[in-house]
């Protein structure tokens, strides 16, 4: 992953990134059939970030683990690889999931299902 100097605000709760880096994280995907998930508010326990010379980047690029607010065990999203092929997040969104998980913030992650009923990240907002 190539560093790259982003402005990270934070505003009424929420992180905020301005630049050519909110350029990059507001493209869109192509349009598809399946409507994404919106989940409820929930606690991030830990970021997984796979690089190209990981033996199981082709299945996974990286993986979200969280801890539900009305459940006793954890969830786990993934991105790209073959378990989520076409759902990939890009280093802007990665580095902000791990500011928001650094700062203990919420998550509200937005799904959809990828293969082996794979639960793939399309998008999530932070918060507190």
């Amino acid at each position: 992953m190539k560093a790259r100097l982003l402005a990270l605000t934070l505003l009424g709760g929420a992180i905020a990134i301005s630049g050519h880096a909110q350029q990059r994280a507001m493209q869109a995907a192509p349009a598809e059939a399946e409507q994404p998930q919106t989940l409820p508010w929930q606690t991030m326990v830990s970021l997984r970030v796979l690089e190209r010379t990981h033996d199981e980047y082709a299945k996974l690029h990286g993986e979200l683990v969280v801890y539900p607010v009305s459940k006793n065990k954890t969830r786990t999203y993934k991105w790209g690889g073959s378990s989520c092929p076409g759902r990939t997040l890009s280093d802007t969104n990665v580095l902000l999931l791990s500011q928001g998980l650094a700062n203990k913030m919420k998550v509200q992650i937005e799904t959809k299902m990828g293969a082996g009923g794979a639960k793939c990240i399309v998008g999530f907002r932070l918060g507190h």
